[in-house]
């Protein structure tokens, strides 16, 4: 009886390490992407400065327009909105800043939105951040929008940015089986096999 336990228990556990291994080293894909963003204002926030000359801004919300291209040149493009919560001196260009952002992005013959929460610090009036997307839906279920850096003067009206999409293993979203190499989808899968 002891030993019939005793070997139960251990079949468990080496089940459930084969199974938390293989799903650990399961396959993801992170394809590399870069491009450029631009916005327009839609409601200013709240504002107040300080008695240290600090400007604070909440819930700061412009448009997103951001398009560019992978490594292959796949083209991509979104559309969507950002909330920002930012400190900022103006004379002396230091900052930080937080918020969050809805997209709705084409990408090949894929579409679908991915949001996420972006944060930067600025010193000498350059934004410099990171953007993270983990939830998509449509063809993007599953699918992250990761380590996406970026740069923009304050004054300037273009944000450089890149980063990668992160695909889980078996491709997630909607057109994530079969591959069909004559879709663009089937060619972005292709390329990153």
């Amino acid at each position: 009886m002891k030993r019939g336990i005793i070997f139960s228990f251990c079949s468990i556990l080496v089940l459930s390490l084969v199974f938390t291994v293989g799903v650990a080293w399961a396959q993801r894909t992170l394809i590399p992407i870069e491009g450029t963003q631009t916005g327009e204002p839609v409601y200013p926030g709240e504002r107040w400065m300080d008695d240290d000359g600090v400007l604070h801004i909440r819930g700061k919300i412009h448009t997103s327009f951001a398009e560019g291209h992978d490594i292959n040149g796949v083209p991509w493009s979104a559309v969507g909105t950002v909330v920002t919560n930012v400190n900022m001196n103006p004379a002396t260009g230091v900052g930080d800043m937080c918020g969050s952002t809805q997209r709705d992005y084409t990408y090949g013959d894929l579409q679908g939105s991915l949001s996420g929460k972006i944060r930067a610090t600025s010193t000498a009036f350059r934004w410099i951040g990171e953007a993270n997307f983990p939830h998509g839906t449509g063809d993007f279920a599953g699918w992250k929008l990761v380590r996406v850096n970026f740069s923009r003067g304050w004054k300037e009206q273009v944000t450089v940015m890149e980063g990668f999409f992160h695909i889980p293993p078996g491709g997630g979203g909607e057109k994530s089986a079969p591959l069909d190499e004559s879709s663009s989808w089937g060619s972005v899968k292709a390329l990153y096999r």
